[in-house]
Order: C-alpha cells, then sequence, then structure tokens
C-alpha cells in the first residue's frame, strides 16, 4: 500500500487518516480505521489539547484503547 501509513497490531491493520476537508475544522482531529479481513471498524480522535475520543463508531472500547496509545 503505497502512500499509506498504517500500523500491524493483533494481525489487523491500522489505519489514522485525516481528509483534505478536516483542515478547515478548529480543532485537530484524526480518523482511524482498523481493518480485519473485509470488515472495517472506525474511531475518530481529538489531537489537541490532549488526546481524546470523540466518536467511537463501531470499533470496541479495547481497540480503540490500543488506537491511542499508538
Amino acid at each position: 500500500m503505497d502512500g499509506i501509513d498504517a500500523e500491524t497490531f493483533d494481525n489487523k491493520t491500522i489505519f489514522f487518516l485525516l481528509f483534505a476537508e478536516d483542515i478547515f475544522e478548529k480543532r485537530k482531529h484524526i480518523h482511524v480505521e482498523i481493518r480485519k479481513g473485509k470488515r472495517r471498524y472506525v474511531a475518530t480522535f481529538w489531537l489537541e489539547p490532549k488526546i481524546e475520543l470523540i466518536k467511537i463508531g463501531n470499533l470496541s472500547s479495547s481497540e480503540a484503547n490500543k488506537a491511542r496509545k499508538l
């Protein structure tokens, strides 16, 4: 996957995504996507003033915590 940053843990791939329209938001945030086979699980985190979970989507709490620590 050229040009995409990803980390792998527990045989899953985690992507940290930034979208062009997000630059207009007042607070910086990042979208997290974990792929398990064909399924995708998502969450969103504020990056400032501290890392904080905004929206858990369909990601489990334990996986959201793992993503936050990365």
